[in-house]
């Protein structure tokens, strides 16, 4: 919505004659009004079956269809990944350090540019408590509205335990453009 997802929609009903949830009389094409495909960073954006359009505007919309229609498989738009907007000289990237290093969701380039080192060190050289510590020391905040502390509620957990522990981090920011928070 906030990247023109509606005058998308708009479009999309105009130009197939049908509306959310409905089929074309031909049986070809349905329209379904979603909240999320997975493609934030590129929205407005579409799907059609396993492929993704994304950065769409009117005018795409209607060249994919027209080609689609006419039985050719129009090719989808590289993915975005990354900031599509050049830094501010006074934002300090923390989480984003590494958008727009090519290929930087790869896993053969995360490593050349050090990813996993802290798991490394934390593993091999840390225990439960210095993690927990750092954690605390690094003011890592929940993202849920009440900014909660990490490090304190990572102390909360028994610690006499056998049974595992786990880490469960929901990454979807649920808004078009929103950078993800996983590493």
């Amino acid at each position: 919505m906030l990247r023109g997802g509606n005058e998308l929609l708009g479009q999309a009903k105009k130009r197939l004659e049908i509306g959310h949830k409905e089929v074309t009389t031909d049986g070809i094409f349905s329209l379904e009004e979603v909240e999320c495909i997975g493609a934030c960073t590129g929205a407005p954006a579409m799907q059609v079956n396993y492929d993704f359009y994304e950065n769409l505007t009117p005018m795409k919309f209607d060249r994919v269809i027209e080609e689609l229609d006419a039985g050719d498989h129009p090719a989808p738009e590289p993915v975005t990944a990354g900031a599509l907007h050049p830094r501010d000289p006074a934002e300090t990237p923390v989480i984003s350090r590494r958008f727009g290093i090519r290929n930087s969701h790869k896993i053969d380039v995360y490593l050349q540019h050090d990813g996993y080192k802290a798991l490394e060190k934390a593993l091999r050289e840390m225990t439960p408590e210095t993690i927990i510590d750092e954690v605390k020391k690094s003011s890592c905040a929940g993202r849920g509205g009440a900014g909660f502390p990490t490090g304190m509620k990572w102390s909360f957990v028994p610690k006499d335990s056998p049974k595992p522990k786990y880490v469960i981090c929901n990454a979807d920011e649920s808004e078009p453009g929103r950078a993800k928070t996983v590493p």
